[in-house]
């Protein structure tokens, strides 16, 4: 949900150096993602990320059904737990067909740009989905795993991957339940024992 993130901008090694030495309950370091005017455009304090679900079943990579999420009012992160919006993207077209908050209301537009979200073509999602696949094989027993994808002038580039990726937005923007997805992928996925 984006706790604890700090961004410190144009940044040494030296001035680094301190808060890694009063960090007691760990810490990751990494370089800035500098996301595409294409995204940044709707919420440019966030990376706006696309969360791509994978699922190997019978070692065949499953691209689930898809969403883009964007920060709003200033925050740093694009969590919907943050008051960030999120958006089903269609999985053949890369178009976003529904967005809403994360209380399921419908929008339209970013509440700070303007800018219409129904309607976008996702840049290169051809390669988004190429590149999640790709991910997919490098955790060969993490059988799920939702990837966040972020859009850079360089092209997609990974943010993370959350082997507990939820399945609530993607239902919630898109008005429609995924179950039947799943069971044309697994019949028997829903089978507890």
């Amino acid at each position: 949900m984006g706790n604890g993130i700090r961004i410190i901008r144009n940044a040494s090694v030296e001035a680094i150096a301190p808060i890694v030495e009063k960090t007691t309950d760990g810490l990751i370091v990494e370089e800035l993602i500098r996301q595409s005017s294409a995204l940044s455009v709707f919420h440019p304090k966030s990376v706006n990320t696309v969360r791509i679900p994978t699922w190997v079943v019978d070692d065949k990579i499953n691209v689930l059904p898809s969403f883009i999420r964007f920060g709003c009012g200033g925050a740093e992160v694009d969590n919907a737990a943050k008051g960030g919006l999120f958006g089903f993207i269609d999985l053949e077209s890369g178009i976003v067909t529904g967005v809403c908050d994360k209380r399921g209301r419908p929008q339209v537009t970013h509440p700070d740009s303007h800018l219409s979200i129904v309607g976008l073509s996702i840049p290169h999602w051809d390669e988004c989905v190429s590149l999640a696949k790709e991910l997919a094989k490098v955790v060969p027993d993490a059988k799920y795993v939702g990837w966040d994808l972020a859009f850079t002038d360089n092209g997609w580039a990974l943010v993370e991957g959350n082997v507990y990726g939820q399945f609530v937005c993607q239902q919630l923007s898109s008005r429609k339940g995924i179950r039947d997805f799943l069971l044309a992928i697994d019949p028997h996925c829903f089978d507890f024992e």
